[in-house]
């Protein structure tokens, strides 16, 4: 209630006039993160649409959600998207050094000229028709209108927080996607609460999607679709044939970004295309009787394109989610997992790039909130981690929780340290990340080591800011 007041206090008529830099902007989001969602914010989210003309409107819109691998679904389908020629928008979480790394079309981020125009008009409408208008709520609106812009054909949705009053919930979605819904030690939702809000999304003709691989999950969701109304698609299976090691790291959120595009295409493209088109998602209608000798010379010299010839020549380079920084010296991977289902997945790419070519010293650099990882789940995994892998740890605080990631406070260095060195792990307990990261350079090779920068938003956002300084 105080927030909601503050947030009124601080939107008042001539408000925008002062709002003139993108750092203006950026103090103006900074201040106004809610930490939770009402059914007051879709209301907002309704008021701010039709006071901007409606940008939404004419967008198409795939809403994905889950706990894990929602960035890496969203950046594979903008991917392949554009290698079908469809204008792809995207709103992602969290940013590491700018706003505008929420923003992009056709994996291209917005410029902070368009972000500050567009955010200005937002800001102008809020003050009139929505005073207590918080900052994810500017942020997808500034997009959309950003989106209309660019005539956007799909905008892909990341929902960066699990609630049925979410400001992406104010939108019809035409194809929602939840990726894996998990259980944390330290989290009281249970799985099946989770896929309820976020099945709260789903309307008549909503097509659902997901990637989890939990039966149980996935009778559930299924269940719900049919109740709803919405179009049941089948689960994701298969990995898409990312190349190695990416494949078994991110081979499922590559195959659920190929059933959103799929999707897309079957329902929007494929009923208006009058001729067949030679492209990954629609393929050209067969034709009876042995090929002439002019098509098989037409095949020869351009050979059919396959989505695995596309997988095969693709990874991911998005900021802070399995990125290997091979320039520097000793390379740096950065992944901001945040929760136990996240960090697994990472110390199994660790092992998996170890098998590729051995790391020759291992240090491992966590610095997460006391929300999250302190469990003895996590303690566990890391005992299993090194049994089979040299290294170790440095713990350190966040000094500075990233605005919008719902990190608030750190974890207990000291605590969490003595827990792992009785498991005979050797970790190091240390004031800040500067002085983690000297400790890691010292402990591993500068050509073949590896240093992992991990725990959390908040310490990649440490790591980006200290590099660019």
């Amino acid at each position: 209630m105080e927030m909601q007041k503050e947030l009124n206090k601080i939107m008042t008529p001539g408000f925008v006039k002062r709002i003139k830099t993108f750092e203006n902007i950026c103090e103006l989001l900074d201040s106004r993160w809610a930490t939770e969602y009402t059914a007051q914010t879709i209301d907002r989210m309704h008021a701010l649409d039709a006071a901007l003309g409606n940008p939404s409107k004419n967008i198409k819109k795939a809403i994905i959600a889950g706990k894990n691998s929602k960035s890496l679904t969203l950046h594979f389908a903008t991917r392949l998207l554009r290698e079908e020629n469809i204008i792809s928008g995207v709103i992602s979480s969290p940013h590491f050094t700018s706003y505008a790394e929420r923003i992009t079309t056709n994996n291209e981020t917005i410029s902070e000229r368009l972000f500050i125009d567009c955010a200005q008009d937002v800001i102008a409408a809020a003050e009139t028709v929505a005073p207590a208008a918080s900052s994810m709520e500017i942020i997808i609106m500034t997009a959309f209108v950003y989106f209309k812009k660019q005539s956007v054909e799909l905008a892909l949705l990341e929902l960066d927080q699990i609630s049925p009053y979410h400001p992406l919930a104010a939108f019809y979605p035409d194809i929602l996607t939840l990726t894996r819904i998990t259980q944390e030690e330290n989290n009281n939702h249970k799985p099946v609460e989770d896929i309820s809000s976020i099945m709260s999304l789903v309307q008549k003709g909503t097509h659902v999607i997901t990637g989890d691989q939990i039966k149980a999950h996935i009778a559930y969701i299924q269940k719900l679709t049919e109740e709803k109304g919405g179009v049941w698609e089948m689960p994701i299976r298969k990995l898409a044939a990312l190349p190695y090691p990416f494949e078994q790291i991110h081979g499922r959120s590559a195959a659920l970004a190929e059933r959103i595009a799929q999707t897309y295409i079957k329902i929007f493209i494929e009923p208006t295309v009058t001729n067949s088109q030679d492209t990954l998602l629609i393929r050209p209608k067969g034709k009876k009787g042995r090929p002439t000798l002019e098509a098989k010379r037409k095949s020869e010299l351009q050979p059919t394109k396959t989505m695995n010839m596309f997988w095969h020549n693709t990874t991911a380079h998005i900021a802070g989610r399995f990125q290997l920084l091979t320039k520097e010296k000793p390379q740096v991977l950065v992944d901001c997992a945040s929760n136990l289902d996240a960090f697994e997945n990472l110390l199994f790419g660790i092992r998996l790039l170890h098998y590729e070519k051995p790391i020759k010293g291992l240090t491992i650099i966590i610095g997460a909130t006391k929300e999250s990882l302190h469990s003895e789940a996590f303690v566990k995994a890391l005992r299993y981690f090194f049994k089979k892998t040299s290294g170790s740890i440095a713990l350190c605080p966040i000094e500075k929780p990233l605005a919008g990631s719902g990190e608030t406070s750190s974890w207990d260095v000291d605590a969490i340290t003595n827990d792992i060195k009785l498991l005979k792990i050797k970790a190091r307990a240390c004031r800040s990340l500067d002085e983690a990261y000297e400790y890691a350079k010292q402990s591993v090779d500068e050509t073949d080591g590896l240093i992992v920068v991990t725990g959390s938003r908040s310490i990649v956002r440490q790591w980006y800011e200290s590099k660019n300084q």
